[in-house]
């Protein structure tokens, strides 16, 4: 978003106001970097807006922290979700992650390796495995589910593909805010 001019960004808010009711899911990373803007009150309003496209968000802490003095991760969760969007995920680092989905919060934490090699680009490689995940029918991890305190289910399995998210993904009636059963992404044209 930072590098998009505000014309760029008008464009894109439109597409996906247009590609949504057609059952696109449409997922935001926040993924603030000072640098990019002309200032924070100006990243914090345009993260806002298309947070508030989204179906899913994924947001760190520390970006929360920087843009809105977020004072804990659930309170994070509480102001993205109030956005609009049906899944919000706040990232927690080596805690690992806050996840409300409707009014279920629940902190999943961080599988910690034995070793840790490079954290280049692990937000991405969380977001893919979650998106991933959800797109290919698994539900969020529930506090009182098969799930719960399993995080390994959303990240990725070295050696194994995972499908990439395509337009064409659906989201479930859930996710969509129709009903209260589980929600699975599993559904495609």
């Amino acid at each position: 978003m930072q590098i998009a001019s505000a014309s760029a960004r008008r464009a894109l808010s439109t597409r996906l106001r247009n590609l949504r009711p057609e059952g696109t899911l449409v997922s935001f990373d926040t993924d603030y970097r000072p640098s990019g803007w002309h200032s924070p009150q100006e990243a914090a309003d345009v993260m806002d807006r298309f947070a508030g496209l989204a179906d899913i968000v994924l947001a760190s802490w520390d970006d929360e922290t920087a843009l809105h003095d977020s004072l804990t991760p659930e309170a994070a969760a509480q102001r993205l979700a109030a956005l609009g969007p049906c899944e919000v995920i706040v990232k927690t680092g080596a805690d690992g992650a806050h996840l409300l989905v409707g009014t279920q919060l629940h902190h999943t934490p961080a599988v910690v390796p034995a070793r840790v090699l490079d954290t280049t680009a692990a937000g991405d490689a969380f977001a893919g495995g979650y998106l991933a995940a959800r797109i290919t029918g698994r539900a969020p991890p529930r506090p009182s589910g098969p799930q719960a305190g399993s995080p390994q289910w959303w990240s990725p399995t070295p050696g194994r593909s995972h499908p990439r998210v395509f337009r064409c993904c659906q989201p479930s009636d859930e996710l969509r805010g129709r009903s209260t059963a589980d929600p699975g992404l599993a559904r495609r044209h």
